[in-house]
């Protein structure tokens, strides 16, 4: 990839929003193969509409994570530092999207 950028070929974010477009049929295919074995093994209530609901959640959650390690291996100058710098950005989101909330504040709120 780098060869092709200092070649003047095409542009990094082209390069990974073509990457991202590409793996969108694989990463929805196996977002459905995994909600189709895990909603009717796990769930006692099988209805259709739940489910596709769940698959659409499940598959916005693949592309948003993937979009997440794509930003993070584009920023990093290599691996090591995309490790290190993952968490950083990461966890943000984590703590102000209500992960660490407590359950009471979750039922208040729906």
């Amino acid at each position: 990839m780098r060869r092709e950028h200092l070649s003047g070929l095409y542009r990094v974010d082209v390069y990974y929003l073509a990457r991202q477009l590409a793996d969108v049929p694989l990463f929805i295919l196996t977002s459905v193969i995994f909600m189709a074995i895990l909603y009717f093994l796990a769930l006692p209530d099988q209805d259709a509409q739940r489910f596709f609901m769940a698959t659409l959640v499940i598959i916005l959650v693949v592309q948003t994570s993937v979009a997440m390690g794509y930003l993070g291996s584009s920023i990093s100058p290599n691996a090591t530092t995309a490790v290190s710098v993952m968490p950083v950005l990461t966890t943000p989101l984590l703590v102000f999207g209500g992960l660490y909330g407590s359950n009471r504040l979750r039922r208040k709120r729906l």
